[in-house]
């Protein structure tokens, strides 16, 4: 990390020791140029260095041992990076390599190492969702094995997985460039971006912001920017170019760069283009000696044959050779999505060389010719250097419409459907293997074969897709089709909105009391939509006597707005007027049922009454058969009415062998309230028609009438002295016997047969009480209804 030094400050220089019997020792030498008496000096430092080889086994050894792949579209290609597997033991190893998901080989895999030999290959990132991806590469070769960590980013071009968008503000040049003009090499200066989330309800995940060699960013951006909120990036361009004493060299050097700003915000990845240029420090050396750090590449421009849309070519190799005398650090590279480029090169010592991979993987088929560079940066002297890149691409085998859909808010429980084109450019048939969406969306084939069949070259179907969300948020998923055609899935984007509706009405019922007839009353409620979604298509509808207006356009409720309703009550007669108001709407709850009740009274200018039946105008008993139902009536003086009030009972459904009564069945009102009580009688005995009783008598019923008159008369002859009794004789028994027989025939009587009961039926009856008078020349009449249920 060793640049240009302040004064009293310090860097740090990492050496590492690749055993090797040819390289047991050697050297470490650090140039170092200061300012002695105003003039540059160069002072080289020279470190021995030496390490131990042995031959024990230690493993297999993976290098490098963590790759950052970086931002890459999803559903394509994208940047290959290089490794080479070590088998640092003295056995032959068979191996297996094994790949995280969304990591492919783009190379031919190792399957074997001699002892102590090495294997190159390549593995490419295909990311298929957005997000930080990572994984583990894993290289086994029993009984020993070697991992790398592997690091990459996926996005869609154009589309971000958030709600908040970023704004990129500060003194940036037409085109987004920002500029930090000529300085001196060795010196530094700055400046400041700031980075704002312009959207006023959603937070802004902010993943990484990078920047490549001479320019350097720090930020005070934390993982997440609050709506409205700002932060700030601060870049510093510290070049250090210099040149041999006498060599000829450009007034200035300009340097390029990068800064890369990952989020979640729909333009993410953002890139803002960072140029400067260094006035160049010339070394007080002789002029044939070889700069510090130097490289020469082997070629200085590529071309690639024609390559089908969706494939990667085979790939080409360029080998950079370093020709300074100091050490040469690869610093970055980077080229445009078309195509790839891989490395092994970090640090190369004077005299080595690394080696380039350049692969062509066109993106689509709008462009048949594509020209781009590499771009490498390093500590040379020319610390850009750029590789000329050009490729033709074929037709694509298959084409997607869009990279994205976005359904817009749908309500939860409620579904909509939007489609994509698929279109097979290719001179070839391709076959469809798989169609599929994640999330909260699902994917019919639509017009498109089923997975297995294939689809016609120059031929276009239609894949559809629903949204069903199940939360009321910001849902996202992807569509996903493979086939034959490509290496890997086509990818769609897909986003929405739940939301949720929820009709809140209250009060939930209105009561209007007693109004006279002729006259009106209003009450009111409100209408509240208490959800996340728009409640539309409400209409308001009431029954007789009741009338609805709304004190506002109800229509359609916003989620969060409310709305006072209003309900007039006329009555057009006297008496109980029960209604309903009810209300209809796209709600899930439609339609809902508002109760209203109310009564209508006939005002008379003399006066009237009331009747009810245990205080409403109805009344229910249930009884038994044979049990009487009592009511307690009420009839009640209104406007000073006073006078007789008449009262009667008739049977609306009435009950077999039941019979109402009034007790009293008149009253007269004065001023004051007056009780009655109605009577439901669920018995009666036999019908008048019936046979009388008959009179029955046994004959020992007969011998008790004859016993008793048979002892007085016996008794008073044997007692008496009179000679009356005694010459009594037959006519004595004769007047005994006419008594007994008349005697019989009283105590025969005695034993009747009660006449037989008839009792109401089980059932549900009903009779009504009516309460007549007259107040002044108008007739008033009153009732109520009795309700009878018999078990």
């Amino acid at each position: 990390n060793c640049g240009a030094l302040a004064p009293g400050a310090n860097c740090s220089i990492a050496v590492t020791f690749i055993p090797d019997p040819a390289r047991a020792a050697g050297t470490l030498q650090i140039p170092v140029t200061s300012a002695v008496g105003g003039a540059p000096v160069l002072t080289t430092y020279t470190v021995p260095l030496t390490g131990a080889y042995t031959t024990e086994d230690q493993g297999l050894e993976i290098v490098p041992g963590a790759v950052e792949y970086g931002p890459q579209a999803t559903g394509s290609p994208g940047v290959t990076r290089q490794f080479t597997i070590d088998n640092l033991t003295a056995k032959s190893l068979a191996l297996s390599i094994s790949l995280p998901r969304q990591f492919v080989l783009s190379s031919a895999p190792c399957s074997g190492l001699a002892p102590h030999a090495s294997c190159n290959f390549s593995v490419a990132f295909l990311p298929l969702a957005n997000g930080d991806i990572t994984g583990t590469l894993f290289a086994q070769g029993t009984p020993t094995d070697g991992s790398a960590t592997l690091n990459g980013i996926g996005y869609v071009e154009g589309y971000g997985i958030g709600a908040g968008t970023l704004a990129i503000t500060g003194s940036l040049m037409p085109g987004g460039v920002l500029s930090f003009g000529q300085i001196p090499s060795g010196q530094s200066v700055q400046r400041v971006l700031t980075l704002t989330n312009t959207s006023a309800n959603s937070p802004l995940t902010i993943r990484r912001i990078t920047s490549g060699w001479p320019f350097l960013s720090t930020t005070t951006c934390g993982a997440t920017l609050p709506p409205a909120a700002s932060c700030t990036v601060i870049l510093a361009y510290t070049p250090t170019n210099q040149i041999a004493a006498g060599a000829t060299s450009p007034p200035s050097i300009a340097d390029t760069g990068t800064l890369v700003i990952e989020s979640d915000a729909a333009s993410s990845p953002d890139f803002v283009d960072l140029t400067g240029s260094a006035t160049p420090v010339t070394l007080p050396s002789p002029s044939n000696v070889a700069p510090l750090a130097a490289f020469v590449a082997s070629q200085s421009s590529l071309t690639f044959a024609n390559t089908a849309v969706g494939t990667v070519s085979a790939p080409q190799t360029i080998t950079l050779d370093n020709t300074g005398t100091a050490a040469l650090n690869i610093l970055g590279m980077r080229t445009t999505p078309d195509f790839g480029v891989t490395s092994n090169c970090s640090t190369i010592v004077p005299g080595a060389s690394c080696a380039l991979t350049v692969t062509f993987n066109p993106q689509s088929s709008a462009q048949p010719t594509r020209a781009s560079s590499i771009e490498i940066s390093s500590n040379a002297s020319t610390s850009l250097e750029f590789i000329s890149l050009v490729g033709v691409s074929g037709p694509s085998s298959l084409d997607l419409s869009q990279s994205s859909l976005n359904f817009g808010t749908v309500l939860v429980g409620a579904n909509a459907a939007l489609t994509v084109q698929l279109t097979n450019s290719g001179s070839s048939a391709a076959t469809i293997t798989g169609i599929s969406a994640s999330g909260d969306y699902s994917a019919a084939t639509g017009s498109c074969p089923a997975p297995g069949l294939a689809l016609a070259a120059s031929a276009s179907c239609v894949v559809q897709v629903t949204f069903a969300p199940t939360q009321p948020s910001t849902r996202v998923g992807t569509l996903s089709i493979a086939s034959s055609a490509t290496a890997a899935p086509l990818v769609v984007a897909l986003t929405g909105v739940g939301a949720q509706s929820h009709l809140l009405i209250s009060p939930s019922s209105l009561n209007f009391g007693s109004i006279a007839v002729g006259s009106a009353v209003s009450l009111s409620f409100t209408l509240a939509n208490t959800g996340t979604a728009p409640i539309t298509s409400i209409a308001l509808v009431t029954t007789t006597d009741y009338t609805v207006a709304a004190s506002c356009a109800v229509t359609t409720l916003a989620a969060g707005g409310s709305c006072s309703v209003t309900v007039t009550f006329a009555p057009s007669a006297a008496g109980a007027r029960a209604g309903v108001l009810t209300v209809t709407s796209s709600d899930a709850t439609s339609p809902t049922a508002v109760p209203l009740a109310g009564s209508g009274t006939v005002v008379i200018a003399n006066g009237t009454f009331t009747l009810t039946a245990g205080g409403s105008n109805t009344a229910s008993a249930t009884v038994a058969a044979g049990s009487p139902a009592t009511y307690n009536l009420t009839l009640t003086p209104l406007n000073n009415f006073s006078g007789p009030v008449v009262l009667s009972c008739a049977p609306v459904a009435s009950a077999q062998y039941a019979y109402c009564s009034l007790l009293p069945s008149s009253l007269t009102l004065s001023g004051t309230a007056q009780n009655a009580v109605a009577t439901l009688t669920t018995v009666t005995s036999i019908a008048a028609n019936s046979a009388p009783a008959r009179r029955t008598r046994s004959l020992g019923d007969t011998a008790l009438c004859l016993l008793f008159p048979a002892i007085i008369f016996a008794w008073k002859a044997r007692t008496s002295r009179h000679p009356a009794w005694r010459r009594a004789g037959p006519a004595a028994w004769a007047i005994v016997t006419a008594i007994a027989l008349l005697t019989a025939g009283g105590c025969g009587g005695n034993n009747v047969t009660p006449s037989s009961l008839r009792y109401s039926p089980a059932g549900s009856y009903q009779y009504q009480v009516t309460a007549s008078s007259v107040s002044g020349s108008t007739p008033i009449t009153q009732t109520v209804t009795l309700n009878l249920i018999v078990k």
